[in-house]
């Protein structure tokens, strides 16, 4: 049950007697799937909406990241998209990190990269990474190399496996406490200090 699903849906034409927007068509259509919450759509949908519905006679595949009172439409694509639809799972080590590459549909796994983490070249250990973060420019030296990591690995899986970056939906991130921080960009200070609170 991932955050953001992909839905193939049918959007009626244009009608000159209901005067309904292709917006208003779209949610109407998403509402009958999923019930009367509130759909919201970023400008970059807006932009394209049009293009979209007419591409395929209004068949089109939404992305839909749900919440408790409404229906977020991250990505509209022309006909039927539903196969591709990955997800990653990321680990952030002190070491390594490790990425996978999941076939949401299939339930599948395709691959895994890892490499070294290249924070290391900030510190050996949590706690030399936590001064490092200390430096001016530090935390985010830190925050901009894992992610380097991170986006280094995706890469190569996305190449390999031939998919756009656009058509992984879901991602989760898992790493200790620290990791979780620099990741972040969270200022990690008070982990190395009594009481050793976390932000």
């Amino acid at each position: 049950d991932p955050l953001a699903v992909k839905w193939l849906i049918q959007v009626p034409a244009p009608q000159h007697e209901d005067g309904l927007s292709d917006v208003d068509r779209l949610s109407r259509a998403i509402q009958r799937e999923w019930g009367s919450l509130d759909v919201a759509y970023p400008i970059g949908i807006l932009r394209n909406v049009a293009e979209v519905l007419r591409d395929e006679a209004g068949e089109g595949t939404v992305t839909l990241v749900r919440d408790a009172k409404k229906m977020n439409v991250v990505r509209l694509e022309p006909g039927d998209q539903t196969t591709r639809n990955y997800a990653i799972a990321v680990d952030i080590g002190t070491t390594t990190v490790a990425v996978q590459l999941i076939h949401l549909t299939m339930g599948a796994i395709l691959g895994t990269h890892s490499a070294y983490n290249d924070q290391i070249a900030c510190g050996q250990d949590v706690i030399s990474r936590i001064n490092y973060a200390q430096r001016p420019g530090g935390l985010e030296t830190l925050r901009a190399r894992v992610l380097e990591t991170v986006n280094r690995l995706l890469d190569e899986l996305v190449r390999r496996y031939d998919i756009a970056p656009g058509e992984i939906t879901n991602a989760v991130i898992s790493a200790n406490t620290t990791m979780t921080h620099l990741v972040l960009g969270v200022n990690p200070e008070y982990i190395r200090l009594a009481p050793y609170t976390p932000a």
